[in-house]
């Protein structure tokens, strides 16, 4: 099993972690249960930062370690751990802002307030799974490839549940642009958007975002572009599809009633709130 670990500061009290895993064919990565770690030597000795597992989860926003010393070294790693008691660790990831950039984390701090108190939509993100236990129903383990289209067990993704739990955000949409594909079925109207984000929640392509005061339409990410400044992103420039009638992603539950905070993901801390 491999763990791949990417963390970046999003400000003096907020760190975002995402990892990917590459698990072996008799290891079921769904019963592997997540802890951060952190320490001022990639040697250890580490600190836990979350006191229990958590599980179903492809990353995490640290919002209790401190950091805003001039000479501060931090390592952060991630540990998976088995029902067995199996272990496996991420390499160690240095933090250190040698050149403390106050000028681009105040830019994202306003970046982010700008879109919580005036023009920003309220919007679910549902991130793609990249890992996971395989569809039962759509995909070959012995062929490796598809064997259903349109699956509604995992969405089109092949791993089971298709998306994580989704996390709230605000994006600054523009005006639509369409246009008209045509295909074996027929003639389809795509309506696109363009808009951007913070800097906070990681974002790809493929991702689904739920724009619950517009109907709660379903757009499909398609691009993403960070926008930054001495390599640190201030914000994130996106290119959304809307989803077509007939794509599986069209069932995922988008009722915020219908989730507590016990089962969201890494960023569960900020459902709810905005700041």
């Amino acid at each position: 099993m491999r763990l791949d670990l990417t963390c970046r500061d999003v400000d003096y009290n907020r760190t975002v972690l995402a990892w990917n895993v590459e698990a072996e064919l008799n290891d079921n990565i769904n019963s592997f249960g997540y802890i951060i770690e952190i320490s001022e030597s990639p040697e250890g000795p580490w600190t836990s930062v979350n006191k229990t597992p958590i599980y179903n989860a492809y990353g995490y926003l640290d919002t209790t370690t401190q950091r805003g010393m001039v000479d501060q070294r931090l390592y952060y790693r991630v540990t998976a751990i088995g029902p067995s008691g199996k272990q496996f660790s991420s390499q160690p990831i240095c933090l250190f802002d040698e050149e403390q950039n106050y000028l681009t984390k105040y830019i994202a701090r306003q970046e982010r307030l700008l879109l919580n108190r005036y023009n920003g939509q309220e919007a679910l993100l549902f991130a793609r799974k990249k890992f996971g236990t395989r569809c039962h129903v759509c995909y070959s383990d012995i062929d490796r490839k598809i064997t259903r289209s349109k699956c509604p067990v995992c969405f089109g993704t092949t791993y089971e549940g298709g998306y994580y739990m989704p996390v709230r955000i605000r994006v600054n949409v523009d005006v639509q642009a369409k246009s008209v594909n045509r295909d074996e079925t027929g003639a389809h109207e795509n309506e696109g958007l363009t808009g951007w984000t913070s800097n906070e929640i990681i974002i790809e392509s493929l991702d689904v975002l739920v724009f619950m005061q517009k109907n709660s339409e379903r757009y499909l990410v398609q691009t993403v572009v960070p926008t930054s400044i001495k390599n640190a992103t201030v914000r994130q420039m996106l290119t959304l599809n809307r989803l077509r009638l007939d794509d599986p992603a069209q069932q995922l539950l988008a009722d915020t009633e219908a989730y507590t905070l016990d089962e969201f993901n890494v960023f569960r801390r900020e459902w709810r709130q905005f700041r």
